[in-house]
């Protein structure tokens, strides 16, 4: 009678499992709220390239976060601070 019991708890917990499994997609759709986070990073980030590439630093900068616990790592050192990185990213443009 007794290993009749761990065998009937193993079974249960194993059958809970599959249709637990069972019942979430694998690969879930993203919310509608991720769509909508994905598509205001895309859109800062696009405007961030547009920027660059037309040399615009302080356009480029207003994606970044205006704090002064903002820290940039470039080729000439780090700066800290949002006005920080924007002295480093003059010298580079």
């Amino acid at each position: 009678m007794r290993t009749i019991r761990p065998r009937l708890w193993m079974a249960v917990a194993l059958a809970t499992g599959i249709f637990l499994l069972v019942q979430r997609p694998a690969f879930p759709r993203p919310t509608d709220e991720r769509k909508v986070d994905r598509e205001a990073i895309s859109t800062v980030l696009r405007a961030q390239q547009t920027a660059w590439n037309r040399g615009d630093v302080d356009t480029f900068l207003v994606g970044y976060w205006h704090s002064p616990e903002l820290t940039f790592f470039g080729s000439s050192g780090v700066a800290r601070g949002w006005m920080g990185a924007g002295a480093i990213q003059e010298e580079l443009s």
